[in-house]
This record gives C-alpha cells, sequence and structure tokens, in this order.
C-alpha cells in the first residue's frame, strides 16, 4: 500500500494544485523523478536531493547567525551566502541583476532563466525581512540595501512584494511565466497563470529540512529541472494536467454518485411512507417535491463532508473530542463501514437518527452549558461545570430547514439503505 506524501512545511495555498491530488497522486507522479535521484544505498551524492539535504543541515547555524544581527546589509549578506548553495541545488546561477518597468522603476533579480527567444522564463527574487520573524516575503518591500549603487532613485518605495508582482512583474510587457520569491525562512513558488487567484506554493525552510519527503519535494516541485527543463518538458505543467484531469474525472464520479444517493434515499423514502405509515403516495406525492428534498439532504452530507475535512474554515469543532465521537458525520462515515450482518442492524435507524441530530445541530447551533456540582449545591466556591466541550454557531439557511424537507423529516431511513448513500 503507498502511503500518501508527507506535505510538513508546504502550503498549497488556495490550492495551486488540488488538494485531494497532492495528497493522493503527486507520490506516483513524481515516482520517476525521486528514482533518479537515488541509488542501492541512498541518496545519489551528486543528486538535487543529495545537495538540498546538505543546505538543511546548514539551514539552523546560518539562523542563528542571522539571528544576531541587525544591520540589514549584515542580515542580506549572511543569508545570500546561504541562499546561494540553496539555489545552486536547485539549479539555478545566482546572477543578480535589475530590470526595469515602462515607468522605469527598479526591479532587482538574483536571477533568470530565458527562454530560446531571449525572453524571461523565470526570475529569481529576493526579499529581506529586517526582523528575524521571517514571514511572508509577500508582505515585505524591497529596501534599498538590496539595489545596485545609483539606483536608489527607482526604489520602489513601501510597496509590498505581492504588489510589485502584479504591478510591475506580471504587467510588464514580456513577464516571466514563473517567479520563485524567497528569503531566509521560505520560498514562494508563483506561476503567473495562477497569481490572479494568489494561488501558490509556499515552503517553509524550519519545517521541511526535518521532514523526509518535504526536502524530497523541495527539489522535485521547485527545482530547475521540473520548471524549466532543457527539453522543454515541463514536469509542472504535467502535473498540472494531471490535477486537472483528476479533478474531472472526481466530478464525474460524483455526478453518477449524487444520482445514486438521490435515488436510493427517494426509493426507501417512498418504501417508508407506504409501508410503514401505510399512506397513499402515488397522485399524491409529487416526484420533482421528493427529488428536490433528497438533492437538499445530499447538500447537507456534502457540506458537512467538506467543512469537517477542513478545521481551518473553523466551523466544525473536529478538535472536541465529543463533537468528533459523538456527532460528527465523519464518526458516522466509520460506521458505516461496519458489516451489517443481522437483521437488527440493517433495518434499524440509528444512522437515521443520528444523522437526523446532527442536522438539528448545525441548524440550530450548540453552546456549552453549565452545570451544578454537588459542590455548588453545598454552596462551596468552584462547584460549576460545563457539561459540553464544544460550540457551534447556528447555521440559519435553508439547507438545514427541516421545513424544507417535509417528507424526509416523516420518514426514517434504514441503516443499510444510509449505509450505502455514505459510502457513495
Amino acid at each position: 500500500m503507498t502511503m500518501a506524501l508527507d506535505l510538513t512545511g508546504i502550503t498549497n495555498e488556495r490550492e495551486f494544485y488540488t488538494d485531494y491530488y497532492l495528497g493522493s497522486e503527486l507520490e506516483e507522479a513524481l515516482r520517476p523523478v525521486f528514482a533518479r535521484w537515488t541509488t542501492a544505498d541512498g541518496d545519489a551524492p551528486d543528486s538535487p536531493l543529495a545537495a538540498v539535504r546538505r543546505c538543511g543541515a546548514a539551514w539552523p547555524a546560518m539562523h542563528v547567525e542571522l539571528d544576531g544581527l541587525t544591520d540589514p546589509a549584515a542580515r542580506l549578506e549572511c543569508q545570500r551566502a546561504w541562499l546561494r548553495t540553496l539555489l545552486d541545488a536547485l539549479g539555478y546561477a545566482w546572477q543578480p541583476g535589475i530590470r526595469e518597468d515602462e515607468e522605469g522603476v527598479t526591479i532587482p533579480i538574483a536571477g533568470e532563466i530565458t527562454r530560446a527567444d531571449g525572453s524571461p522564463e523565470l526570475w529569481l527574487i529576493e526579499a529581506l525581512d529586517a526582523t528575524n520573524e521571517l514571514g511572508d516575503p509577500l508582505g515585505l518591500p524591497f529596501l534599498r540595501e538590496q539595489l545596485p549603487p545609483g539606483d536608489e532613485l527607482k526604489w520602489t518605495g513601501d510597496a509590498s512584494l505581492e504588489d510589485v508582482l502584479t504591478d510591475q512583474v506580471f504587467a510588464g510587457e514580456e513577464p516571466p511565466r514563473w517567479v520563485l520569491l524567497f528569503h531566509a525562512g521560505q520560498l514562494l513558488l508563483i506561476d503567473r497563470t495562477k497569481w490572479a487567484d494568489r494561488r501558490l506554493l509556499r515552503f517553509h525552510f524550519d519545517r521541511i529540512f526535518t521532514s523526509g519527503d518535504a526536502t524530497r519535494l523541495l527539489p522535485a516541485l521547485a527545482g530547475a529541472e521540473s520548471i524549466c527543463p532543457r527539453d522543454g518538458n515541463n514536469l509542472l505543467d504535467r502535473l498540472d494536467e494531471g490535477s486537472h484531469k483528476h479533478a474531472a474525472k472526481v466530478s464525474e464520479d460524483l455526478k453518477y454518485s449524487a444520482r445514486e444517493c438521490i435515488e436510493r434515499i427517494g426509493n426507501e423514502a417512498l418504501y417508508y411512507l407506504r409501508e410503514v405509515l401505510k399512506e397513499k403516495v402515488y397522485g399524491v406525492l409529487a416526484p420533482e417535491d421528493l427529488s428536490r428534498e433528497c438533492l437538499r439532504y445530499l447538500y447537507r452530507l456534502l457540506f458537512l463532508f467538506y467543512v469537517e475535512a477542513r478545521p481551518a474554515l473553523g466551523y466544525a469543532p473536529m478538535d472536541s473530542e465529543e463533537y468528533r465521537t459523538g456527532y460528527s458525520l465523519e464518526s458516522l462515515r466509520e460506521l458505516a463501514l461496519a458489516p451489517l450482518d443481522t437483521e437488527r442492524s440493517r433495518n434499524g435507524y440509528f444512522l437515521d437518527a443520528s444523522t437526523k441530530t446532527l442536522f438539528k445541530l448545525i441548524y440550530r447551533g450548540f453552546a456549552p452549558q453549565e452545570q451544578m456540582t454537588m459542590a455548588a449545591a453545598a454552596g462551596e466556591e468552584g462547584g460549576r461545570s460545563l457539561v459540553h466541550t464544544f460550540e457551534m454557531k447556528p447555521l440559519e439557511g435553508d439547507l438545514f430547514d427541516d421545513a424544507r424537507t417535509p417528507t424526509l423529516c416523516r420518514v426514517r431511513l434504514r441503516n443499510h439503505v444510509l449505509q450505502q448513500v455514505l459510502e457513495l
């Protein structure tokens, strides 16, 4: 079984590649690259991977030295001594120069790769953090110390490098396709075709050099061999194509799965109305109304899977053991994988009751409640404690409103049907 790559230290901002592709397919796509860098005894000593590992070993000492410097020029010299070795490991030549936009504003670059016709393909751009926070390079300006003597009057001033990229670099007459923006703490891989959405890959040096996979991924994704190969067979474009194809396949699979889910939920609702409630359904219940309710039910499940898979959104309290094990859709999915090998487990309604409880929790919200302990009852201090350890704000929209699913609120869906729906 192939394990997913460890992406520690790499931020896939706004899905430069789809998250699922990075987690599930990237390992296979990069296998030929990794194979070229290894021998029977381990890393090939002259490979980009071995060179990057040596840079990683030197990073902590550089960071300590940088921490003791306050003069911008001294800090620049310190980080450059290390950055030159890193860029060399990635296959880039350190060739400082300047470029001017149409208004004569100077843009210092650390190096460049050009196309056959001389137009720029990739620019290396260095940032300098005057503090040792080593924050986001995009939020930093160029400093006067980065400009050659005599060019200070053409300095971009306090403009952030994010604005410089937008207004000067990519707005030029012949802009580069790629930019590597870096300082002593981070490297950003930026593609002009994705910049409008601010989609990029961010490599955090303090973390990737302690992760075996991330150390491999840095040269594989940000190396010259992958971005600007001599034969023009760009690995990153192939990865991008693979990511798009995979996303299209997932969308196509989801379309057919969604259709089957709607049919299973609708048929089960009809079964319950007819066989359990003994109600007449044909000629009474409009098929389009039931289909709409089933679709809304499916959207509820998709919404919950999405927010629970992304704790950073701050909605589903997946860090709460109580929510995760007692209420979450993720816990129900795990239960849904269990075999239903008895009549009671197949035809019971545990999954139905659990999903309805969760839907109500989302719609109405949930706040921690205090309970009075025996100590409080006795008049002692500190006698109140929280019963529940998580909080959810109410999501009072149409999606989880029971009034929008009047038929499905009246029926119960058997475990074996909901199990199939959750699997799909």
